[in-house]
């Protein structure tokens, strides 16, 4: 099985193409078969490979990076704008149909087949495949049935580094704006920053460059409370903070700071969680009602289900929040006894041991009932053991 690196943007136009031609030439001289890997790229004009198939000249330049022939395959959807709102729509090279943009935004999800049985053949051509998003991953009205960002990284498992554009300005807001955007879960996959196009003394940047990489480790590890904080990972934020930037107050700003409304619904979420498995499980839910009542969107939602964790006894913390009729979105956190990237994965999703999540449909009650076969099969396993 090729290893996977993906490259995201914070923004279009921030570099990600060049960088995964980059990528692609260096693999290839240090001896690797590399391929590049672009789920859906928007592009008027079209590279025609020695099969008559369309996909993005982006991908094409890449794949001359890595010394090898453009194939369709990199490239399983290619977009050709017709209009302000509309594109003529190209699948594994050939045209499937024009589609307004919402019409499209509905139908994506159907494509996502395609996408893997692509990436698939790519395996066996390739040691290691690039990965380039489109865009950012942190629009979210772009965000539900995403195969193109952080959505398809967790299809792929694929480590993600994200790119920022000094040359636009603001390039730290660019990065850490993005991370805070996204969930846990997102952000977790997200294994470094880069600062395109820089130019100067990079001296000037690095107690800045510091403190992006620390918030980095304080996110990633849970404030150093996770499993995958290591003797190294101390090492590496102890040399950071050396920089002389007040960490204490960094780690509040970031990771414990709330709102009023955070905190309210924090509350709720928390009054109303219910305890059961003879208290190995805890879960609570809001549905839009609340979100509504409190103004509330998805974000203001992130930490509720680490205080859940906390709660004494527990192996394993649910919360869920209503996207829709019968529709939720399922985070999961666990004590250690219970693989939660496991139970994610049985019903699409994905994530880490300790961390995880997935979209699920059907009642509170049918969600509750499901997710927790699988936790009480881990934990009856568990205790045989």
């Amino acid at each position: 099985m090729a290893k996977v690196i993906m490259i995201q943007g914070t923004m279009s136009g921030a570099g990600k193409s060049l960088l995964v031609a980059g990528l692609c030439r260096v693999m290839k001289r240090d001896g690797y078969r590399v391929a590049p890997f672009k789920s859906q790229n928007m592009a008027l004009n079209s590279f025609i490979t020695r099969e008559g198939l369309e996909m993005g000249r982006a991908q094409a330049m890449q794949a001359e990076a890595a010394g090898i022939a453009p194939l369709a395959c990199m490239n399983p959807v290619l977009l050709k704008p017709t209009d302000h709102t509309g594109s003529q729509v190209i699948v594994n090279g050939q045209v499937l149909g024009n589609m307004g943009a919402r019409e499209y935004f509905a139908y994506k999800k159907n494509l996502l087949p395609d996408i893997k049985r692509a990436f698939q053949k790519l395996e066996g051509l390739a040691d290691i495949i690039v990965v380039e998003g489109a865009g950012s991953p942190a629009e979210i009205n772009l965000r539900e049935h995403d195969i193109v960002n952080m959505g398809l990284a967790e299809v792929l498992d694929a480590p993600v580094l994200l790119a920022g554009d000094i040359d636009r300005g603001g390039v730290f807001a660019q990065l850490l704006g993005t991370l805070m955007l996204l969930t846990e879960a997102e952000r977790s996959r997200v294994k470094g920053l880069i600062i395109n196009k820089f130019r100067g003394d990079k001296s000037l940047l690095d107690e800045e460059i510091a403190k992006a990489l620390y918030i980095g480790i304080v996110h990633d590890t849970g404030v150093f409370r996770y499993s995958n904080t290591s003797p190294k990972t101390l090492r590496a934020a102890a040399e950071l903070i050396s920089y002389g930037f007040d960490f204490s107050r960094l780690i509040d700003e970031t990771f414990y700071e709330k709102t009023y409304v955070q905190n309210q619904i924090l509350g709720r979420a928390l009054l109303e969680s219910i305890i059961f498995m003879d208290g190995k499980c805890v879960v609570s839910m809001v549905d839009k009602k609340t979100m509504g009542f409190y103004r509330a969107d998805s974000h203001d939602l992130d930490g509720i289900v680490n205080q859940l964790r906390l709660t004494k006894g527990v192996e394993c913390a649910i919360f869920m929040y209503q996207t829709d009729v019968l529709k939720y979105k399922v985070s999961l956190r666990s004590n250690g006894k219970v693989d939660v990237a496991k139970v994610a994965m049985f019903f699409g999703g994905g994530g880490h041991v300790r961390a995880a999540g997935a979209d699920m449909q059907g009642t509170f009650h049918d969600i509750v009932n499901n997710l927790s076969a699988q936790i009480d099969a881990q934990l009856k396993t568990e205790k045989k053991a």
